[in-house]
């Protein structure tokens, strides 16, 4: 069984998702720089332009110019990251295309982790709601 497997299996999902995944000294938080060094010939390219993307949609000839890169060139790594789906593109109405990140931990996976506005005002011992 790959290790993935065998640390999500254990315990519920939430300690799973919270505990295996999104924890900074999780054995699995860093999968995804592992598996893109890995598999990738030019990893510190490929995480420029993600760090472009991360700071919101851009075209590639502007990532190009951010990161001293062609666009010709970034179309050629932007294809690579689409295929993996880290990357997808956007085409607003009426506007520029756009390359954005994909984001595949869903609101629903954040809020597993996040404990309710009730939870965090209420004490073990009460059953209502602090201040």
């Amino acid at each position: 069984m790959p290790l993935y497997l065998s640390k999500l299996a254990a315990g519920s999902l939430r300690d799973a998702v919270c505990g295996v995944v999104l924890n900074r000294d999780a054995p699995l938080f860093n999968e995804g720089r592992i598996i893109v060094e890995q598999e990738l010939r030019e990893p510190r390219v490929y995480f420029a332009i993600l760090e472009q993307l991360a700071g919101g949609g851009m075209a590639a000839g502007e990532i190009g110019d951010r990161i001293s890169l062609e666009s010709k060139a970034v179309n050629k790594y932007l294809l690579s990251l689409d295929s993996m789906r880290l990357v997808s593109k956007h085409v607003p109405f009426a506007a520029e295309v756009a390359e954005v990140i994909a984001d595949h931990i869903s609101p629903a996976t954040r809020q597993l982790c996040t404990p309710s506005p009730i939870a965090r005002h209420t004490s073990p011992l009460s059953t209502s709601p602090g201040p």
